[in-house]
């Protein structure tokens, strides 16, 4: 009596070869999307900076024009404090901050911006509105600055 051999399967070691392989296709290839990922979260931060900052900028400025300091009688450290209702935007998320104005002196002082917002995992710490407009860099993502920053969205309210 003879018997037939199945050979249409893999072998163990096949199957063991190609799960090598898989593992070091996903070794390789985690830190490159996780870096992306990473990236990527801190541009849509900056971006939320930017509209936050932008409003702020907006609301000051016809605020000047018309007279019309109601909305801006709040103060930080002695700076016009405008907050994400004074904005009018509905605060999204976890995003907690203010955004603080310091009104120009002179005619050759520019009038000054800073956003303090916190996402929880990063955060402006009074950043000004260059640096939030042009540099991903300022963005911080330690404790001590996530803490800070969520504290003082208190102060300005």
């Amino acid at each position: 009596m003879s018997k037939k051999m199945n050979k249409k399967g893999f072998t163990l070691i096949e199957l063991l070869a190609v799960i090598v392989v898989l593992a070091l296709i996903l070794v390789l290839a985690v830190p490159s999307v996780l870096n992306t990922m990473n990236s990527a979260q801190k541009k849509s931060f900056q971006m939320y900076g930017e509209k936050i900052l932008r409003s702020a900028m907006e609301l000051y400025e016809s605020q000047r024009i018309l007279g019309d300091t109601a909305i801006g009688s709040k103060k930080y450290n002695g700076k016009i404090c405008y907050t994400f209702t004074d904005l009018g935007i509905s605060s999204s998320g976890s995003y907690k901050g203010f955004v603080t104005v310091t009104p120009s002196s002179s005619v050759s002082t520019a009038t000054g911006y800073n956003v303090y917002l916190t996402d929880g995992k990063y955060a402006y710490n009074g950043t000004t509105s260059d640096d939030v407009m042009n540099s991903i860099d300022e963005i911080k993502s330690d404790d001590t600055t996530l803490s800070t920053v969520g504290g003082l969205t208190e102060s300005c309210r």
